[in-house]
Order: C-alpha cells, then structure tokens, then sequence
C-alpha cells in the first residue's frame, strides 16, 4: 500500500480516527513470563577517606511460553569499587 500526499489532504488527526482491527492482538501478547532479580552490596569503611565496595547482581529471565525464539536467560555482574575522598 502506498500512501500519497493527496491521501492526506483534509485529515485532521485530532477529529478523525484509524479504523484498526485489533482482534488477533490478545493472542500475540499472552506472555507467560517470570523474571528474577537480586543484588547484594558490602562496603568496608577504612578510615572516613577511604573506603572498599564489592557488589554481585543476578537477573534471571524464563519465557514460560516463547513466541518467536527462546529468549531464556541468566545475567551475573560482579563489581567491586574503591572511593577515596580527596
């Protein structure tokens, strides 16, 4: 379909609508999906100018019913930080 400027002329978006057929969309958007998250964070205070801070974030994602492609998955991030003011 191609859309040409006379196809335009005299729409107003704010007074008329799209006619959408929407029906099949419930059935795209069943999703069945759990998802997982922790995070821990120590810090360790030397002295008031200085300090160590270790960190260890996992997320896990599970798709319980795929649609297009298996997108199950596990995420690790380990960090570690050292602040020192000046």
């Amino acid at each position: 379909m191609t859309f040409n400027e006379g196809d335009w002329t005299g729409y107003d978006p704010a007074t008329q609508g799209y006619a959408y057929d929407f029906t099949g969309v419930p059935k795209y958007s069943d999703l069945d999906i759990e998802q997982y998250s922790l995070g821990l964070d120590f810090d360790y205070e030397f002295n008031p100018d200085l300090s160590l801070g270790v960190g260890l974030a996992m997320s896990v994602y599970e798709d319980n019913d795929p649609y297009l492609f298996e997108d199950d998955g596990e995420l690790y991030v380990l960090s570690a930080g050292l602040n020192y003011v000046f």
